[in-house]
């Protein structure tokens, strides 16, 4: 009797070491399956993140070839046209012994929009990418606003610039789209380009016209949303103190 508890007890023993390594094998395979599809999870993210990088970054070069396209075209072709009439309203001017008021103003017109076709030529043309200077390309678009003598644009940069020229050129297209965008849409008679370096890099661009609409959308909105994802850096919309901002915050950059 008692040899045979012994066996039975040896027995019991033996399943449930044996049930117990069984479970551990199990539990490991489970927990080496999750860790591999974790794994591979994230791997796929890290791929997906890339690529759409990747096609952000093709999608903004694409921009950037038709900005230069259009800045040669309007430099090379507009621009010289412009040129032309300016000097033959120039000559007229100067041949005829008391030109009218308006001869005079459709040359002074003429002049004022040849200056600010050159500025906007220049704010297009990428060929300077080497030179790039964001600080010295934000001046010349707020001249070429300033030109026009119905808005007026300040700059407030002491934050700008320990950044890399590429990424300088994304930041001046997102703040040049986002100008733009309020000259269009909100008819404003004062624009801010505030540029700061605290906790993180800020660029703040605020206008006094009409309020941000219930919805924002548009090819130059998403334009800025992938410029932004593009410096790792996030972009949003708001009114403060009765102003439309637009802010993009590029972290520690």
């Amino acid at each position: 009797m008692y040899k045979m508890g012994a066996e039975i007890f040896s027995t019991v023993i033996a399943v449930s070491i044996i049930l117990f390594l069984l479970t551990a094998t199990i539990v490991v395979a489970i927990v080496n399956y999750n860790r591999k599809q974790q794994m591979y999870q994230q791997e796929k993210k890290i791929l997906r993140e890339e690529y759409e990088q990747l096609l952000l970054k093709s999608q903004i070069e694409v921009q950037e070839l038709t900005y230069r396209h259009v800045a040669k075209e309007l430099h090379d072709n507009v621009g010289q046209l412009m040129s032309t009439t300016k000097m033959l309203l120039g000559i007229t001017e100067l041949n005829t012994p008391n030109p009218s008021h308006t001869l005079i103003a459709a040359n002074n017109t003429m002049q004022k929009a040849i200056l600010e076709l050159r500025l906007l030529s220049r704010s297009l043309d990428g060929d300077w990418i080497s030179q790039f200077d964001f600080s010295e390309n934000l001046s010349v678009e707020s001249k070429r606003i300033n030109s026009g003598g119905k808005i007026t644009m300040t700059i407030n940069n002491d934050g700008i610039t320990s950044l890399e020229v590429s990424k300088q050129i994304i930041l001046f297209r997102i703040v040049q789209e986002a100008v733009q965008n309020a000259i269009k849409h909100a008819n404003p008679s004062l624009i801010n380009v505030n540029v700061e370096r605290r906790d993180s890099l800020k660029v703040i661009i605020e206008n006094n016209g009409e309020k941000l609409p219930l919805q924002i959308d548009g090819m130059g909105v998403r334009n800025m949303m992938n410029r932004a994802k593009v410096l790792g850096g996030k972009i949003s919309w708001s009114t403060v103190n009765g102003l439309t901002r637009v802010e993009l915050d590029l972290g520690n950059t």
